[in-house]
């Protein structure tokens, strides 16, 4: 196997000048290496797959040979996969856990893209941390130009790099393959049964600004609005709030968790621009005075979904807008969540008067009746 290394490192640059269809090189890359390292690992064909790429058509930049595990993905474009990489320049190549860039690139487009991946790939090597002495390599250098390129070097999440002079035995290249392969095995694991677009969508949640509908999450979520709040306040950006059309919006895609069960996402900037349009006071009572945010400057808000997030899949239209966002004071806030019965229904009440005809434009139907029993708080309480 170190020989086939040698040769490609050697030769590729200098047969880019030439023919491309049926070259030798494209033979050792896509058959006689993919070949080796099944024999060598003695992998399952079940399990796994092997692919080696010279280009589509003609020479790549970056050629490369891909270990996927099929339950993750069969291609390099998309979902996570281990794969060895040339530097353009032949001077070296990497073993590189990595992750499919064409799949950022269309779901973000190339300039977000790009900063997607990157946060994923170091969520992901610190969620597989401590990770080996072996794959100290947390950043690659290919020396591309393109896009796939880039996109490749953004995409590694852990690995090791080999100097074209210095190859080592192909025993230690097996050990490490190995070795990469078990941290492969951790990430199938951490994965579950979600797919890897499931599992992108889960740990890049709160980079992009949503959260998960849990207690967990409540705390992250408040601080966000917070955060987004001061930021259309600063000077520095001067942004103003965003209009609010009530209208049906689109139900959105749930998060799904590694046991299987959904989850749905809440958007801070949504939240945030509720608070805003509130002009920091208490929906249920404009009275009630609040404590000054160190981070706004403004009145303390909590954004509080009127039909909680957790029923989401009862409606057909998204429940996560701004006219199911009430503003409230810490205290009445609390108080919906842990009250006595009695506060609790008053406030209730007084909210859902108050956003009735607004969810009904968004499509968001529900009585007063069925609101509290949401809420597990008796219909019929003495004042």
């Amino acid at each position: 196997m170190k020989a086939l290394f040698e040769y490609i490192c050697r030769n590729y640059n200098k047969s880019k000048g030439e023919n491309f269809s049926n070259h030798i090189l494209g033979k050792k890359i896509r058959h006689d290496l993919p070949n080796e390292l099944f024999q060598s690992l003695d992998l399952n064909n079940n399990k796994f797959k092997i692919t080696g790429s010279i280009g589509q058509g003609q020479w790549a930049e970056i050629p490369w040979i891909s270990i996927f595990l099929k339950d993750i993905t069969t291609s390099a474009t998309n979902g996570y996969y281990i794969v060895y990489l040339f530097k353009s320049d032949m001077s070296g190549f990497y073993l590189s856990l990595n992750q499919g860039w064409t799949y950022f690139e269309k779901k973000y487009k190339t300039k977000e893209g790009k900063v997607k991946i990157k946060q994923s790939a170091d969520i992901i090597r610190h969620i597989l941390s401590p990770l080996s002495n072996t794959f100290t390599e947390t950043t690659i250098n290919l020396n591309a130009s393109g896009n796939l390129g880039k996109g490749y070097e953004l995409g590694h999440i852990c690995g090791c790099y080999y100097d074209s002079n210095n190859i080592p035995s192909t025993e230690k290249l097996i050990a490490d393959l190995k070795e990469l392969i078990t941290e492969y095995m951790k990430l199938k694991k951490i994965i579950g049964n979600r797919t890897a677009a499931e599992f992108n969508d889960f740990i890049l949640l709160n980079s992009d600004g949503s959260f998960l509908d849990n207690t967990e999450d409540d705390l992250k979520f408040t601080v966000k609005a917070q955060d987004i709040i001061s930021d259309s306040l600063s000077k520095q950006y001067q942004l103003s709030p965003k209009e609010i059309i009530d209208s049906p919006i689109s139900k959105p895609k749930p998060i799904i968790k590694n046991n299987g069960t959904k989850t749905w996402p809440r958007n801070a900037s949504i939240a945030a621009n509720s608070i805003i349009h509130s002009n920091y006071k208490c929906t249920f009572d404009n009275n009630h005075i609040s404590f000054t945010s160190n981070k706004t400057k403004m009145p303390y808000m909590e954004p509080h979904h009127l039909i909680p997030l957790s029923e989401q899949s009862r409606f057909s239209v998204s429940l996560d807008v701004e006219a199911n966002i009430v503003s409230l004071c810490s205290n009445c806030h609390n108080c919906v969540h842990y009250g006595i019965d009695e506060e609790r229904l008053l406030i209730l009440k007084q909210l859902y008067e108050c956003r009735r005809d607004r969810l009904a434009k968004c499509g968001i139907n529900i009585s007063l009746n069925d609101l509290l029993t949401l809420y597990k708080a008796p219909i019929n309480v003495s004042k």
